[in-house]
């Protein structure tokens, strides 16, 4: 058996001394597959653990820095139609819940709502109702969307025109938002918001939560939504921006990546999966200077900001050419020179489509830096391309995969991963 990258197999330059540099001989000590395993977790710096008796597989990975570790259980239940178990790292469903909940609240108690603000409001919380994770949260926004005629029609006047306009206080009572209704609807239901974080927690006072949970959000609406309905997605995430950032300088680099990113040009959800991010990475790079120059002041040291799937995470999101400079500069100012646009679509897809809380199988961490946010996180199980059983990446997929190319070639497993991509099932 041989190991290596992908890259080193599907070349098939096995004899020369660049492709036999490429490649290890596997040599445990043992010749069994506790040996096998021990000799992997030496190279890759990880700890793999071997199926338990009684259906259950236990994955342990430690942290690219050493510093945490998440284990993923699955049982019997969780298999998929070739009897192969699913689990992947995913985003977890109370953050985002918690980041939605926040938003709407603070737009609600703590925004002097403005006319122009109406129609912006209304078309984000259309696309939470449809297209958002969480059953409660889209149940609660097509309550909202009854009530908005209501509470706050189209001809109320904005809170910073009250004593502005004439007529008599019965008048102007009748053109008056009703705030306390539109707080009183929560969205995402009566214990929301909760002031807790799981994914975006931080031991940081002030770090991370509220701007890591709405990047989950973001994405997570960017990957639901139907096939033509990109462009309206990302249009709605702007807007929202737009109107209701309190954070004047986030909201202007938002708006300037957005053209710099040609939001215009989204047309399709697999457009609007790849916007949001490209945005996000880009985001990144920028916080990534930023807190360095802050010399620690900024950020949360064990949430480094960085381009994300990182390698661990999905090390087929890189294009096998461009393996080493896929967390650089360049890789974020042109994504389709380091990355393997297919690859990193499903893998977008799995991580966010079903978040864990929302049923089917799966656990872990997820995306690593924030700003407006991104989760943090350490564990990495591989992704494989969604089934009709359900989403995630196989237990110990890219171990599986380094062993199993050296057999059967990298072209096999990359065509059995598109054929299962969500885009060739529409």
């Amino acid at each position: 058996m041989f190991f290596g990258r992908p890259g080193a197999f599907s070349s098939g330059d096995r004899h020369s001394d660049a492709g036999k540099a490429a490649l290890e001989t596997v040599t445990p000590q043992e010749r069994t597959s506790q040996g096998v395993l021990e000799w992997i977790n030496v190279r890759t710096d990880r700890m793999f653990a071997l199926p338990k008796k009684g259906g259950e597989e236990t994955l342990t990975a430690t942290a690219e820095q050493g510093k945490a570790a998440v284990t993923t259980t699955t049982t019997d239940s969780a298999q998929d139609e070739e009897g192969q178990q699913q689990v992947g790292p995913r985003a977890k469903l109370h953050d985002i819940e918690e980041a939605t909940a926040v938003a709407f609240n603070f737009i609600f108690t703590s925004l002097p709502l403005k006319k122009a603000m109406r129609n912006p409001l209304e078309d984000f919380i259309r696309l939470i109702a449809q297209h958002h994770p969480s059953n409660r949260c889209r149940n609660g926004a097509s309550v909202l969307l009854r009530l908005l005629p209501l509470a706050w029609p189209l001809s109320a006047i904005g809170e910073e025109e009250e004593g502005k306009g004439q007529g008599s206080r019965k008048e102007l009572g009748a053109l008056r938002i009703n705030k306390t209704a539109l707080a009183g609807a929560k969205i995402c239901g009566a214990d929301l918001p909760s002031g807790t974080w799981d994914q975006c927690k931080s031991k940081i006072k002030d770090r991370r939560g509220y701007s890591c949970g709405l990047w989950l959000l973001f994405h997570s609406l960017s990957v639901r939504v139907g096939p033509e309905q990109g462009g309206w997605c990302v249009s709605a995430m702007r807007d929202f921006v737009t109107v209701f950032f309190g954070c004047s300088k986030c909201r202007d680099h938002f708006l300037q990546m957005a053209e710099q990113l040609h939001i215009d040009k989204v047309k399709t959800s697999k457009d609007s999966a790849l916007w949001v991010w490209r945005a996000h990475n880009l985001v990144n790079q920028r916080l990534e200077k930023e807190e360095a120059e802050a010399g620690g002041k900024r950020g949360d040291p064990e949430h480094p900001k960085r381009q994300w799937p990182t390698l661990f995470l999905c090390p087929l999101c890189a294009q096998d050419d461009a393996m080493a400079t896929a967390d650089s500069a360049e890789a974020a100012s042109d994504p389709d020179l380091s990355w393997d646009l297919e690859y990193v679509h499903s893998f977008l897809y799995n991580f966010y489509n079903e978040p864990e809380g929302s049923g089917g199988s799966g656990a872990g961490e997820g995306a690593e830096g924030e700003s407006i946010g991104a989760g943090g996180g350490a564990g990495r199980v591989e992704m494989v391309g969604r089934r009709e059983g359900g989403g995630g990446g196989m237990v110990m997929g890219g171990l599986v995969l380094m062993l199993l190319v050296c057999f059967c070639g990298c072209a096999t497993v990359r065509r059995s991963m598109l054929r299962s991509h969500p885009s060739r099932r529409r």
